[in-house]
């Protein structure tokens, strides 16, 4: 009886756990939530890879960017023209070279050069002195918490409307059952008119209203 129970409970477990595999994915998020950027990595935390927030993320650009929020943020007092070309180098050196941001930030100048003279970025004696006042703003800012839509309005320079919001969100939820479905699937390799067919082949429920707020979802994240 023993065995029997035992053999019985293997059965039950493995079971649950095919189910659990097997399960759709169930991760959920709106534009609303909230989601960190760390200065010192020069990268954006807590963020899932099914989110289509990373379709506007963009690391050539943001890091600029975020320099920019924590001066509005008074995280730091200001962030100047040779900061921000600075910022530039350094993304092509981190593209030119196997050293992340963070690396970069926490060499030395001599290193940092170093780093700059293989990935062919030619630096300044203003780049040198920035590059040593960088590194202590990059520090004082540390990490700064920031909503999906206040972020996105910040790269766009202006204000989401209700059916913006609304079409983020839409796309979000096809999005995930588009994974669900497909196992990867990338919004930016496909026009509207592909990701409506795709959605059709796969029984995704839309109604004819929300077809529009999805087309305004669809547009934000390809701005």
């Amino acid at each position: 009886m023993k065995k029997i129970f035992i053999a019985l409970s293997m059965m039950l477990m493995i079971f649950f756990i095919g189910c659990s595999s097997a399960a759709p994915m169930e991760y959920q998020t709106s534009i609303h939530d909230v989601f960190s950027y760390s200065y010192t990595k020069g990268e954006f935390n807590n963020k899932d890879d099914s989110d289509i927030i990373k379709y506007l993320i963009d690391y050539s650009t943001d890091r600029v960017l975020m320099m920019e929020f924590a001066v509005e943020e008074e995280l730091i007092s200001e962030f100047t023209d040779t900061e921000r070309n600075l910022i530039d180098k350094v993304y092509l050196i981190t593209e030119g070279t196997s050293v992340s941001y963070q690396e970069l930030f926490d060499s030395s100048s001599q290193e940092f050069n170093s780093y700059a003279v293989a990935a062919g970025v030619e630096l300044t004696i203003d780049d040198i002195v920035s590059f040593n006042d960088l590194k202590l703003k990059l520090v004082g800012a540390g990490v700064v918490f920031i909503s999906k839509r206040n972020f996105i309005e910040f790269k766009l320079g202006e204000s989401l409307t209700n059916e913006q919001i609304s079409g983020y969100d839409l796309l979000q939820e096809v999005y995930l059952d588009l994974l669900n479905n497909y196992g990867a699937y990338d919004l930016q390799e496909v026009s509207y008119e592909e990701l409506l067919s795709d959605i059709e082949i796969v029984g995704i429920s839309v109604s004819e209203d929300d077809l529009e707020i999805l087309e305004t979802g669809f547009d934000l994240i390809n701005k």
